[in-house]
């Protein structure tokens, strides 16, 4: 096999893997937005304590972010304080995505 058709197959090998990457990536914020809509009991577009409580274990079960972690630890009110952004007592989609692009 030439090295020409060895780095054609290397660069088709990396745009695929490119494109499952960015395919990933969007099944995750789908699923992440499906779980956010679930947890958000009264459908206000904000999450409680006891709402987010509920979105984290819905993530943990599908393995996205940090979400096994905050669960296995507890720590879903120090997860909670870090997204609530401007201390309302609520977490909105724009607090975690604001989070998240950090």
């Amino acid at each position: 096999m030439s090295m020409f058709t060895l780095l054609k197959k290397a660069a088709l090998g990396l745009a695929l893997a490119g494109a499952v990457s960015a395919a990933a990536a969007q099944t995750s914020r789908d699923a992440v937005a499906a779980n956010f809509a679930e947890a958000d009991a009264n459908a206000d577009g904000a999450l409680t304590i006891d709402e987010f409580t509920r979105f984290i274990d819905l993530n943990a079960e599908d393995r996205l972010g940090n979400a096994s972690r905050i669960q296995r630890t507890g720590r879903y009110a120090t997860a909670f304080e870090r997204l609530d952004s401007d201390k309302n007592g609520l977490v909105t989609r724009e607090d975690i995505a604001a989070r998240a692009d950090q």
